[in-house]
């Protein structure tokens, strides 16, 4: 965890309880790579989400500038009334009633704020290595310089981030909190280069002051589910070179389903949404 976000931790500790926690080892792995859904659930859940209205035009909006290349939509709730009444908010809607065997198999009865992210990754043109050569200029090799790691950032379809996206309404004193914990499943994945999950330990520095330095990946894999911490800044690597593309994505796009899930102060009970569907076009990292 980062100096200023457990400064905010214990901020938040003492004005909810009134005094200070008491210190805990989070002893949580980066991440846990298992099976999904039962295959015939995945399977519905996937061909719901081929027909789903909100996805039939892929390619016309990105979730943020953290998200350029990528498209689909948010889902944002609390979660006080448990997980079966929570399961229940998404049910009672259509579209969300594909997504309800992806949250249980996920949700943490701990958590009480949840954003469930619908994510469509289009593939990229593959692009060149900018090459830096050592005899050029000194004024040459800075413009290189710059333009590699420009280069470096272009990899990825979703930038590097951590989650805190939480709705809160109007009035909140309080920033949204990290993430606890993320679970990411992938619905559709075509034979192509790319699509990772890169993740970096929670106690690593900002990415832009340290890059390069990776951690762990997971590759996309049908079915698979990947859970990582809230707090570990991750990125998404762009997808290129597809030779196969899903049966049921024909233009390769990559599909995954998103959840993060966040333990609310109390002190902010009051101001998380009950339910809210966000277009790709209004969300914002």
């Amino acid at each position: 965890i980062t100096e200023s976000t457990a400064a905010q931790t214990v901020l938040d500790h003492v004005v909810d309880h009134g005094e200070l926690p008491e210190e805990m080892e989070d002893d949580r792995p980066l991440v846990t790579v298992s099976q999904g859904l039962d295959e015939e659930t995945f399977q519905t859940l996937k061909a719901a989400l081929v027909n789903h209205p909100r996805l039939q035009n892929a390619d016309s909006e990105a979730l943020g500038a953290s998200f350029a290349g990528s498209s689909g939509f948010v889902v944002r709730f609390d979660g006080w009334g448990g997980v079966d009444a929570t399961a229940k908010k998404l049910w009672v809607r259509s579209e969300t009633r594909p997504l309800v065997p992806f949250f249980r198999r996920c949700a943490d009865k701990e958590c009480t704020g949840f954003v469930l992210n619908v994510l469509v990754v289009a593939p990229a043109e593959d692009e060149e290595e900018v090459v830096v050569d050592e005899n050029a200029p000194e004024a040459v090799k800075l413009l290189l310089r710059k333009k590699a790691e420009e280069s470096i950032d272009e990899q990825y379809a979703v930038g590097w981030h951590r989650d805190a996206t939480l709705g809160l309404k109007p009035g909140a004193d309080a920033a949204p909190p990290l993430a606890h914990r993320v679970s990411v499943l992938y619905v559709a994945v075509p034979e192509a280069t790319g699509g990772e999950l890169c993740l970096r330990n929670a106690d690593r520095p900002p990415w832009r002051s340290e890059r390069g330095v990776i951690d762990r990946e997971v590759a996309p894999k049908q079915n698979r589910l990947a859970v990582f911490r809230g707090d570990a800044e991750h990125a998404v690597r762009r997808v290129t070179n597809v030779t196969k593309a899903d049966a049921s994505f024909p233009k390769g796009h990559r599909v995954s389903l998103v959840l993060e899930q966040y333990r609310v102060p109390p002190g902010l009970r009051e101001f998380t949404m009950h339910f809210e569907i966000v277009e790709g076009k209004d969300y914002e990292r």
